[in-house]
């Protein structure tokens, strides 16, 4: 994984090991499926002051991120989550914004490595 890299190359690799192209399409192709509205329930529960759902939301992306690898977004995401569970908002909707900006660049590598096959 170079800066440049959203995704672990090692981590797709032990996925293929396991599963197979089969199951990483499958994977990844739930992942860009429910990705969007992890982040949409998200930024709705900062609109409605719920931290409930924006923990729920990160929680759900980041279990999802370490499987691919995307280790910045999944430490991103974990420092979202203890964040809203410790009951602080301060820098919130920028730490969102983030995340967002994060996933895009994920998403994009996982629809070229879906290219690649």
């Amino acid at each position: 994984m170079t800066e440049d890299d959203p995704i672990d190359p090692l981590s797709i690799d032990r996925l293929l090991q396991v599963g197979g192209q089969n199951l990483v399409n499958k994977m990844v192709g739930v992942f860009l499926k429910n990705g969007p509205k992890r982040l949409a329930s998200a930024q709705q529960g900062m609109k409605n002051n719920d931290l409930s759902k924006i923990e729920h939301a990160v929680h759900s992306l980041k279990s999802s991120a370490g499987n691919y690898g995307a280790h910045a977004l999944a430490t991103l995401a974990g420092d979202i989550e203890e964040q809203v569970n410790n009951g602080h908002t301060e820098g919130l909707e920028t730490q969102l914004q983030q995340l967002t900006l994060l996933y895009k660049k994920v998403e994009n590598r996982l629809r070229m490595l879906l290219q690649e096959e």
